[in-house]
């Protein structure tokens, strides 16, 4: 009979043949086994565990079952994230719930790798995220230039002015065109500058100009032009060259969703419009499926694309439901060609608009699936819901909503 269950002290326990120490060694025990004690004798007992029987001695036995420690993970090291919002996800998987965003330069622990993805940990936040927005190397940042004797760079049009050289960074102000700032940094095709009342901040090196003279000049535009010519831009925009179609949905006969105010392909068209103002202003080559109201099929309108070898595809909708709907969706046919492209166009869409983040998903629409060029389709708000219909219809509305897409494009290709 036992006389109970025990547990092995010592880091390594010697199981002999008789109750001396000087016995032969039948076996040993790890610290922590579990043995049954069936006699004892002086300070020996006589033991059963994982196929071992024989003597122990007494001492290195408690009847104290050990606490357990959790097994700490090995880190496998520090990296830094390279993408300017990269989504931690449940799993290692594109299509997994995302549980939070690292911004660039972010420093995580890796503690498991699976095909492309990483296991990480940062800022309290767990999970999986895509190991090519990663890198081993700490970033370095960019020493400040000097702000006295600072050239001075001009405004071209109005300009958001950012906490950093990015999209991805938060407005502090909008500056009018014309602005004379000095220039007190560049980083990534984008220029650190400071205006009159001493703020600073980053705007991109395609929308300025630099400045012709050490005097300031009339804080807004001349009516007429300038007879000198217009020195070239600070940095090249990442969109120049770049092949954009856009694709106004409906058209003609088809008017798509209608609301009490408006019907959706006139709406589809006024926003293409914007969006591709904005883009030629960068440089890019826009191509337009449609540029009046006029009705094509889905498959002339992929067709366009093909031919036009674009290096993106938008589809321009508005959209309806029976219910009470409100938001903004982009869709993907295919995550690995345009799931990024998605991602960064809907969060720009609900950063300029305010509307609801109905968030970047999978959509079988024959535009972006037949389409074998990078494609997203985008519904910019419901025009069957009376309130927002009086909101996505206002020119405001329209410029805002262009300055997403456009702000996404950029943010993809600056990507690349």
């Amino acid at each position: 009979k036992s006389l109970g269950t025990y547990y092995v002290t010592a880091t390594s326990l010697n199981v002999r043949k008789t109750a001396s120490g000087t016995a032969g060694v039948v076996g040993t025990l790890k610290k922590g086994t579990a043995v049954k004690v069936y006699k004892k004798s002086g300070s020996w007992s006589q033991i059963e565990a994982s196929n071992v029987k024989g003597w122990v001695s007494s001492s290195y036995l408690s009847a104290k079952k050990p606490a357990t420690v959790a097994t700490v993970p090995k880190s496998l090291g520090t990296y830094y994230v390279t993408a300017t919002s990269l989504n931690v996800r449940k799993t290692a998987s594109g299509t997994a719930g995302v549980v939070g965003t690292l911004k660039k330069g972010t420093a995580v622990k890796v503690y498991k790798k699976s095909g492309n993805w990483s296991q990480i940990e940062a800022s309290n936040l767990k999970g999986w995220v895509s190991s090519a927005y990663l890198s081993s190397k700490k970033p370095v940042a960019a020493p400040a230039a000097p702000v006295s004797n600072a050239p001075k760079v001009v405004l071209k049009e109005n300009s958001n002015l950012r906490k950093g050289p990015g999209t991805s960074y938060a407005v502090i102000m909008v500056e009018k065109a014309g602005a004379v700032l000095r220039k007190i940094g560049e980083k990534n095709g984008w220029v650190q500058v400071k205006n009159a009342k001493g703020t600073t901040g980053w705007v991109a090196g395609w929308l300025v100009q630099n400045s012709g003279s050490s005097s300031s000049p009339s804080p807004s535009p001349s009516p007429s032009p300038s007879p000198s010519p217009v020195p070239s831009p600070v940095g090249n925009s990442p969109l120049e060259g770049k092949v954009i179609v856009l694709d106004p949905g409906h058209g003609g006969f088809d008017s798509g969703a209608v609301g009490r105010l408006y019907r959706e392909k006139v709406l589809n068209l006024n926003s293409a419009f914007e969006v591709g103002s904005l883009l030629q202003n960068a440089g890019a080559k826009v191509v337009y499926t449609r540029n009046k109201d006029v009705y094509l099929s889905l498959g002339q309108r992929v067709t366009i694309s093909h031919q036009a070898k674009a290096d993106a595809f938008v589809s321009f909708h508005y959209n309806a439901c029976t219910g009470t709907c409100s938001g903004i969706d982009t869709f993907y046919y295919s995550y690995a060609q345009e799931g990024e492209l998605a991602r960064y166009i809907q969060n720009n869409l609900v950063v300029q608009t305010g509307l609801r983040n109905r968030g970047a998903h999978f959509g079988d629409y024959h535009v972006i699936r037949e389409n074998n060029r990078p494609g997203v389709l985008v519904e910019l708000g419901f025009i069957s819901n009376p309130i927002e219909e009086k909101i996505v219809g206002t020119s405001a509305y329209q410029k805002k909503a262009a300055r997403g897409i456009y702000d996404g494009l950029l943010q993809y290709f600056s990507s690349k």
